[in-house]
């Protein structure tokens, strides 16, 4: 009696489905038919239960996107012996099309003057910044390869001064009859002659005039013998060269604070350049640049330290090497 029943209540479960008529239906009714159940499916199908029925249901706006749902039905569908295109077609016609509709609309002259203005705009915004890269990258090249020579114009000065102190002596000797000279109220030009040569270093030398007149040409000889006397050791300049066998950061200033390098060097890269030592260098790979001085090899190695790669050291005129200390930031 049990078994009639349960076969009269699956026959009016399968007749309700054949009514509905749904994607759905079609693979629930086998499903039944053919005594698999929802974990077996799932199983299967690597689904989860609640999706296997939402797919029985033809719940449209349960399932997601048509792309993952018709693959969800082809596969249903494999597995219970079922035509694949003709369950999927039937989700097809039930599923609401989403794709946004693309009207497209002739541009206006407003639309399209306002375009060529941005365009407009656009080309002189590129064509200004270019202008204005170009200028730095080349007052950066000027900055950094200028010419190493420029000398201070302090030789210049020093003639004017000392031309103008020998005429200011001039004007107060007094030549006596024995043919000494003597200074007659002369200073504050000697005062001023000092300060000068003070100022710039010189080494005043003692000139003594044994003729009884002291005339323009002796004047001259005076100076060239003033212009004549050694520069300080401080004012020589020096060349050094690098030479690089690998990348390194590379900067160099020497004791009147001119910068002589601020670049990369890179390898087979050669630098040469000429300034008052001492240099202050800072190598950010060391033991890939080799430093010449004058045409001596500097031998910087022991001083990198022995888990590093980048030194910072002074170098004299001598070529003598001192740690330089840290730049304070």
């Amino acid at each position: 009696m049990s078994n009639t029943t349960s076969n009269s209540a699956v026959s009016n479960e399968v007749n309700e489905l054949l009514q509905q008529k749904s994607f759905g239906t079609s693979l629930k009714l086998a499903r039944k038919k053919s005594e698999v159940t929802y974990d077996q499916v799932a199983e299967n199908l690597l689904l989860s239960i609640e999706m296997i029925k939402a797919i029985e249901n033809s719940q449209v706006n349960v399932l997601p996107s048509a792309a993952y749902t018709k693959g969800y039905l082809r596969n249903y569908a494999r597995l219970l012996g079922l035509p694949e295109d003709e369950i999927i077609n039937d989700y097809l016609r039930r599923v609401p099309n989403t794709e946004p509709k693309v009207e497209l609309v002739p541009k206006t002259a407003e639309i399209i003057n306002d375009d060529k203005k941005l365009g407009r705009d656009q080309i002189t915004k590129f064509v200004s910044s270019t202008a204005i890269i170009s200028v730095l990258i080349v007052f950066v090249f000027w900055m950094f390869n200028s010419d190493d020579e420029q000398v201070p114009e302090l030789i210049d000065v020093q003639k004017d001064l000392l031309i103008q102190d020998s005429k200011a002596l001039t004007s107060g000797v007094n030549i006596e009859s024995n043919g000494a000279i003597k200074n007659a109220g002369l200073k504050p030009a000697e005062t001023k002659t000092n300060a000068a040569l003070n100022n710039m270093g010189v080494v005043k030398k003692t000139v003594t005039v044994d003729t009884a007149t002291l005339n323009d040409s002796q004047v001259k000889s005076s100076v060239a013998l003033a212009e004549s006397v050694n520069q300080p050791s401080n004012l020589l300049k020096y060349q050094m060269v690098l030479t690089a066998t690998g990348e390194s950061w590379c900067e160099i200033k020497d004791s009147t604070g001119k910068r002589l390098c601020f670049r990369l060097l890179t390898n087979g890269v050669t630098k040469t350049m000429t300034g008052v030592p001492p240099f202050n260098i800072f190598l950010g790979d060391a033991r890939v640049v080799s430093i010449e001085l004058n045409g001596k090899l500097i031998g910087h190695e022991s001083s990198i330290p022995k888990y590093s790669k980048f030194v910072r050291i002074n170098i004299d005129k001598d070529g003598e090497i001192t740690l330089a200390p840290k730049r304070k930031k």
